[in-house]
């Protein structure tokens, strides 16, 4: 599992940096001319996606619109999710012990 969070205040349309998925490791503008690309997801400032990041996927670049404006985002990625017992979790004396 990956999560991806935009951390920018402000953000225009026109700046671009979508991110876009790949039904094929082939990505970039070759994947798009080949219609490998099967969905993107704008980039929205405080915006956070959560998706398998197995799946192949990339972002563009910021367009010349954005000028020195930087595109900031923060990734966790896992490749271990599973959901916790409260008895796994916490100890006998209900204090956090799984960490």
């Amino acid at each position: 599992m990956s999560f991806l969070y935009y951390t920018n205040k402000f953000w225009e349309d026109a700046w671009g940096g979508d991110l876009r998925f790949y039904s094929t490791t082939e990505h970039g503008i070759h994947a798009r001319d080949n219609n490998k690309e099967f969905a993107s997801v704008k980039f929205k400032p405080n915006r956070l996606i959560m998706f398998d990041g197995r799946i192949p996927h990339g972002a563009d670049a910021p367009t010349a619109k954005a000028r020195y404006v930087d595109r900031k985002s923060v990734v966790v990625r896992g490749d271990e999710v599973r959901l916790v017992d409260k008895e796994e979790f916490y100890d006998a004396n209900d204090r956090l012990s799984y960490i």
